[in-house]
C-alpha cells in the first residue's frame, strides 16, 4: 500500500520524469495531501483512494500514465472525512476500471483538461454533489456514464474535449438529480441518453456542441427538461426522440438544431411532454434510409418534403 498522508497533513508526493511506481495494493491520498504524476511516469494501483477516512487528498496529473486494476478503480473521496477532494488532470493518460467523482464524501471535483485521456472501462459515476468539468483537448471514454446517482446529484460541464460512452448516459439516475452542461465539444453515446431515470434530470445544450445518440428520453421514471439554446443534437435512431417517456418531460428549443432520423414522440399514455420550439431553433426529421431532410420546422414554419 501507499498513504500520501496518514496521521499528519499537507505532505506531497512527486512522481515525474521516468519514474515507476508500482503499488500491489491500496494507493491513499488524503489529510490535505497532494499527489503530482507528471512526465514519463507510470503510476500503477489496484485501488486509487483521493480522500480517505484521515481527510480530503488531491492529485494533479500533468502527464505520465495511472494504470487502477481492481474492481473499485478510482474514488475521488472515498470515506466521509475525505469530502472536497480533487482531481485535477491537464495531461497524461488514466487507465481505471471504474470512476466516482464523490462516494461517501461530497463537493469534490475531477478537471479534464488540455491533453488529458480518461479510459474507463466499466461504469463512470459523478454524485454526492460532486462536480466533472471535461475541456480542451481532452478525451473522456466510458462504458456506461451516470450523472447524479445512489450517493447523491451530480454534474457534468463540458465545455471542450470529446465523450465517447460506449453504452448509455443516464442524467438523474438514482432518486438524485443530474445535471449535464456541454457548450462545446462533442458527447456521442452508443446507447441512449436518458435525462431523468429515476431522479430529475436536467440537459443544457448550447454554444457550439455536438451531442449524437441513437435514442433520447426526456423524463422517464422522474422528471427531464432539455433546454437546448445552441449547438446541434443527432437522434440516429433506429430508436425514437421521446420527450416524456414515462414522466413530464420539456424541451425547451430556443436555438440550434436538432436533427431526428426517424420519429419524435412527444408525450406518451403515462407521460406529459412539452415541446417549446422558439426563436432560432431548428428541428429536423430525416429519413431513415437515405438521411435526406423530409420535414422542418421552426418557431414559425413548419415544412414536410425536400
Amino acid at each position: 500500500t501507499l498513504a500520501v498522508g496518514w496521521d499528519g497533513g499537507n505532505n506531497t508526493m512527486d512522481v515525474t520524469g521516468n519514474a515507476d511506481v508500482n503499488v500491489s495494493g491500496t494507493a491513499l491520498v488524503q489529510n490535505n495531501s497532494t499527489l503530482t504524476i507528471g512526465g514519463n511516469s507510470t503510476f500503477d494501483a489496484n485501488f486509487f483512494s483521493i480522500g480517505d477516512q484521515r481527510g480530503a487528498g488531491n492529485v494533479v496529473q500533468t502527464g505520465g500514465t495511472v494504470n487502477i486494476t481492481g474492481g473499485n478503480g478510482v474514488r475521488v473521496d472515498h470515506w466521509p472525512a475525505g469530502a472536497g477532494s480533487s482531481y485535477d488532470m491537464s495531461g497524461g493518460t488514466l487507465y481505471t476500471t471504474t470512476l466516482a467523482v464523490g462516494w461517501d464524501g461530497g463537493n469534490n471535483t475531477m478537471d479534464v483538461t488540455g491533453n488529458a485521456d480518461v479510459n474507463v472501462s466499466g461504469t463512470a459515476l459523478v454524485q454526492n454533489n460532486s462536480t466533472l468539468t471535461i475541456g480542451g483537448n481532452s478525451t473522456f471514454d466510458a462504458n456506461f456514464f451516470s450523472i447524479g446517482d445512489q450517493r447523491g446529484a451530480g454534474t457534468v460541464i463540458q465545455n471542450g474535449g470529446s465523450v465517447n460512452v460506449a453504452g448509455e448516459t443516464r442524467i438523474g439516475h438514482w432518486p438524485n438529480s443530474g445535471n449535464y452542461d456541454i457548450s462545446a465539444g462533442t458527447l456521442n453515446s452508443g446507447g441512449q441518453i436518458t435525462v431523468g431515470w429515476d431522479g430529475v434530470g436536467q440537459f443544457d445544450v448550447s454554444g457550439t456542441a455536438i451531442t449524437t445518440t441513437p435514442d433520447l428520453l426526456i423524463g422517464l421514471n422522474n422528471s427531464g427538461t432539455l433546454n437546448q439554446t445552441g449547438g446541434t443534437i443527432n437522434v440516429t435512431g433506429p430508436a425514437t426522440h421521446t420527450v416524456a417517456a414515462g414522466a413530464a418531460g420539456t424541451v425547451n428549443h430556443s436555438g440550434g438544431t436538432t436533427n431526428v432520423t426517424g420519429n419524435m414522440n412527444v408525450g406518451t399514455s403515462t407521460g406529459t411532454g412539452v415541446y417549446n420550439l422558439s426563436n432560432a431553433g431548428e428541428l429536423d426529421f430525416l429519413d431513415t434510409a437515405t438521411g435526406t431532410q423530409v420535414a422542418h420546422a421552426d418557431a414559425s414554419t413548419l415544412t414536410v418534403g425536400a
